[in-house]
């Protein structure tokens, strides 16, 4: 028997946030049948590892792949998908969404911003 410890493997989860909610391990979807049990997970996504009340469930956001936190990172590729709609699938979401679309707002403005200082001095 080996003493050595085996890394964890890479992010072998993804979760899909934009414009719907769903789920793969090693590229293959998860199937959550039980429309409640899917609900609660793509919750506990939506915290982004903070906890949800009851017994204090989280998600261990570093564990897995996600655009949301792609996004949240200041990910300029993953905030490129994002066209308006996050987790249509429940009302509750409507809180992040704003929050995403003001992110790309301002990724918006920044980048016109940058592009007008540029065309301004290379006249």
């Amino acid at each position: 028997m080996s003493d050595t410890i085996r890394p964890l493997p890479k992010k072998r989860m993804e979760i899909t946030t934009i414009p719907c909610f769903s789920v793969s391990v090693d590229g293959t979807i998860l199937k959550i049948s039980n429309a409640k049990a899917k609900e609660l997970f793509a919750l506990l996504v939506d915290r982004a590892g903070s906890g949800i009340t009851g017994r204090e469930k989280y998600l261990v956001t570093k564990l897995v792949e996600c655009d949301l936190y792609r996004i949240l990172e200041g990910d300029k590729k993953a905030s490129k998908c994002y066209a308006g709609e996050y987790m249509r699938e429940y009302s509750w979401a409507e809180a992040r969404n704003a929050q995403l679309s003001k992110l790309k707002y301002q990724l918006f403005t920044t980048n016109m911003e940058i592009m007008i200082r540029t065309d301004f001095y290379m006249c």
